[in-house]
């Protein structure tokens, strides 16, 4: 039961390591522009 518990801990340590990146990052697309182009007139 011991190692059960162990087992589960280590791997609930790894997920929540695994998971630190910011979301908002990953939505990022880098082939499309951010900001459109001025029109000059």
């Amino acid at each position: 039961m011991k190692q059960i518990t162990q087992l589960l801990i280590c791997a609930s340590l790894a997920l929540g390591a695994a998971s630190c990146k910011k979301f908002d990052s990953l939505q990022d697309n880098p082939n499309k522009p951010t900001v459109s182009p001025r029109r000059c007139c």
